[in-house]
């Protein structure tokens, strides 16, 4: 009876910072504005440390990170002195930040979604500039990017919340035992995937193959895609095929599929 009490109370304690946390996380974003700008600098490879310019020197790096919101780019060209531009961002990484570093800065964007804020998370940048390590990296371990990372902690905040949503749901009932209006309502989710490609000003649908290669115009049968608002006025897409999934597994088995029927082409 004594460690139920307490159980009790360490879980009524942690539902309380749960709701701190939630609403100093609204606070922040509301700080930090709906669209932040984040850079991050890749290491020179072993092969580009090799290479030189056509006056035989070797190359060096062009961009360097000055502060953690500041990076300085430069390059030698100017015969007296070395030209500096510095960029300001919301938040700058450098060439040695690993990737749980890299995520630990954004995660608290996986609590936001879960709060019910609309979030999306857009890697931009030249070819071979790090935006698929950044995004996906390796399947397991420390390299792991921010899509593997990211869909773990929504899973876990869910099974969190619903647990919190959960006992408050089953306390309340026990304290209404007995009443005829005593009703309780239990949390519960369902999640749905849809992945979206867009090629050459073309929709695709990832998850539906049947669809893919086709002209969007011809009278293939193809299921036609439109980018629309729906009736709550939010953004959707016509006919893009949704997938329910579980666990955070069946969405990594999901976009290992899509990645499969992704547009390739030389760059």
């Amino acid at each position: 009876l004594v460690l139920a009490k307490k159980l009790n109370t360490l879980e009524a304690g942690y539902a309380r910072q749960r709701e701190h946390n939630s609403q100093l996380l609204y606070r922040v974003l509301s700080l930090q504005g709906n669209i932040q700008v984040c850079c991050r600098i890749r290491p020179i490879t072993a092969a580009e440390l090799k290479k030189k310019n056509r006056k035989g020197k070797f190359l060096r790096p062009a961009v360097a990170q000055q502060s953690e919101t500041e990076v300085i780019c430069y390059n030698s060209k100017d015969k007296h002195s070395e030209y500096l531009k510095t960029f300001n961002f919301d938040k700058a990484w450098g060439p040695n930040e690993q990737q749980e570093q890299v995520f630990q800065d954004i995660e608290p964007l996986a609590a936001s979604v879960v709060e019910g804020f609309n979030t999306c998370i857009l890697a931009y940048g030249q070819s071979g500039s790090g935006k698929t390590f950044t995004m996906e990296g390796s399947p397991e371990g420390k390299q792991q990017g921010i899509t593997p990372r990211m869909i773990k902690k929504i899973f876990q905040l869910i099974a969190l919340k619903k647990q919190k949503l959960n006992l408050e749901a089953e306390e309340s009932k026990e304290e209404s035992k007995g009443e005829e209006s005593s009703e309780s309502q239990t949390f519960d989710s369902t999640i749905q995937v849809g992945i979206l490609e867009i090629y050459n000003e073309q929709l695709r649908d990832l998850l539906n193959p049947r669809d893919l290669g086709k002209d969007a115009d011809s009278a293939s049968g193809k299921t036609r895609l439109n980018i629309c608002r729906n009736e709550a006025g939010n953004i959707t897409v016509q006919n893009l095929s949704r997938r329910t999934i579980h666990c955070p597994e069946e969405m990594l088995n999901l976009l290992e599929q899509a990645k499969e029927q992704r547009s390739k082409a030389t760059t």
